[in-house]
């Protein structure tokens, strides 16, 4: 039996090839605006396993810094990420 999307009651679509984005403002624009962004994060979450986080107020260079290290860990061969 397929899962059901707790927030929507439908079955999500299959994943794609593409990274999900959220947008964190979202989560600061109000009630409605709110349960709409913790829904999408649910998703790309579930269906994804991880996504891009636009608006969130973090300087360039410490984004900056993160890249190479994210970039060698999951350079890594299976099992070895650890």
């Amino acid at each position: 039996m397929p899962v059901r999307h707790p927030v929507e009651g439908t079955v999500p679509p299959p994943a794609t090839d593409r990274l999900p984005v959220v947008d964190l403002s979202r989560f600061r624009a109000g009630p409605d605006e709110r349960a709409a962004f913790l829904a999408e994060l649910r998703r790309a979450a579930r269906e994804a396993g991880f996504f891009s986080v636009t608006d969130h107020g973090l300087p360039d260079d410490v984004l900056t810094g993160t890249d190479a290290p994210a970039r060698r860990f999951f350079s890594r061969a299976t099992g070895r990420t650890r």
